[in-house]
């Protein structure tokens, strides 16, 4: 009987030790580029990214595509301001319940970077989730730099690089990327990926995210995958989604406004060759930073 229990247990511990995900120096990512419209038509939208592309590892969508545990009646501040409880209205009769989504990654067994409206603590955050079903790991990010033309929407208060079977990931949303700072964080922290998840509107031209990812890819040495929402006319933005390498360079770009998609493979040790060759970050003098913490005052 203690034999064979001895085996039971060996058998068991044989077969946890084979269904262990492993991290992966090579996978594909694939970033959708969503329109907005009804709930329906974006979780459509979604889901036909997930058919056409059966061998990705990993897929990205914009800033708010989806919500979440969303009661309005709980978020106080928005009682005393009906611009901002419209606004708020407008993105979430437009999207999916991110649970939906969730179930969409479980069912095609892949992982997703997504961007939601998120309720939580009577506040509405714009949140990226990041879910991977083969290990069941689901962390998040709260956007922590909202645009003044967000007042339904309050800040994170983290910046943090979060360990995946994907490497070392980062997430910022929108308007962070309009600050060196946020990027530099990631960059300090050896994150491999940045994933910029946006709803850039269409008269901000696509050129200037573009530029900023150019830049947060070149100056911190790691792969930036951007997600911006496309155009519809209850939603006009501005697309251009894209993929950039380490050094900068553009490596897939949705030239355009309308839903699609693109796919890059993704090779970690890129990341980590180029550093060796190009040093930054043992090199730098924080000593010398000082002013770009300080307070700067309105004029």
């Amino acid at each position: 009987m203690k034999k064979y229990c001895s085996f039971l247990l060996s058998f068991i511990l044989l077969f946890l030790s084979g269904i262990q995900v492993s991290a992966m120096d090579k996978f594909t990512v694939t970033v959708g580029q969503l329109i907005l419209s009804d709930p329906q038509d974006v979780f459509n939208q979604i889901n036909k990214i997930f058919v056409e592309n059966p061998k990705t590892d990993l897929f990205v969508f914009p800033e708010f595509a989806t919500k979440y545990n969303i009661n309005l009646k709980a978020v106080e501040y928005l009682n005393g301001n009906p611009k901002a409880k419209t606004t708020a209205l407008k993105w979430l009769n437009l999207v999916p319940d991110f649970s939906k989504v969730k179930d969409l990654s479980d069912k095609f067994g892949k992982a997703i970077i997504i961007g939601c409206i998120a309720q939580s603590n009577k506040k509405l955050f714009s949140r990226a989730y990041f879910y991977d079903p083969k290990n069941n790991q689901l962390d998040f990010y709260d956007k922590t730099h909202v645009h003044w033309t967000e007042d339904f929407l309050r800040p994170g208060n983290k910046i943090e690089t979060t360990k995946t079977r994907f490497g070392k990931i980062g997430i910022l949303i929108c308007y962070d990327m309009a600050f060196v700072e946020p990027a530099k964080v990631h960059g300090i922290n050896n994150t491999e990926l940045l994933f910029a998840l946006s709803a850039i509107p269409m008269h901000f031209h696509w050129k200037y995210s573009h530029y900023r990812m150019i830049g947060a890819a070149i100056f911190n040495q790691y792969y930036v995958i951007a997600a911006n929402l496309g155009y519809t006319l209850k939603a006009p933005m501005g697309g251009y989604s894209g993929i950039y390498s380490p050094e900068g360079d553009l490596i897939e770009q949705i030239k355009g406004t309308n839903f699609g998609y693109i796919s890059a493979n993704i090779d970690l040790n890129h990341v980590k060759l180029w550093r060796e060759k190009e040093m930054i970050n043992p090199y730098r003098k924080p000593q010398l930073y000082k002013s770009i913490t300080t307070p700067i005052k309105n004029k």
